[in-house]
């Protein structure tokens, strides 16, 4: 039986939450369709992560293999660079993976978004 959507993103956050402690804070993007989540001390002291939560809902068919591709994004920063525009950068390249329905491959480069 699959599994509903809402089940699907607790299931996410229950994952993140046991690997990299609860959620200290988060952003809802302007669509509402997924959100911006901050951990701190992760994966070290003086660290903090961002990751996407519902951004997997987003999917590609890969066509050489046929199966359904879906991400999220991950953001490790040094706590002294503080939040500055972490949430806004990793909302527009996630707009950007929703406008174009295409995942960002392993070790595909991102240049400025216009």
């Amino acid at each position: 039986m699959k599994k509903g959507i809402d089940q699907m993103k607790k299931d996410y956050i229950n994952f993140l939450e046991k690997h990299l402690g609860k959620i200290q804070h988060g952003w809802d993007s302007d669509q509402g369709n997924y959100q911006i989540a901050r951990f701190n001390h992760v994966p070290h002291d003086g660290a903090i992560t961002f990751t996407t939560v519902g951004l997997n809902r987003c999917v590609q068919i890969d066509e050489t293999a046929g199966t359904k591709l879906s991400q999220e994004l991950v953001f490790i920063s040094d706590e002294s660079f503080g939040e500055q525009n972490i949430p806004s950068i990793m909302m527009q390249i996630a707009e950007m993976i929703i406008d174009t329905g295409n995942i960002l491959l392993q070790g595909e480069l991102i240049g400025p978004l216009r």
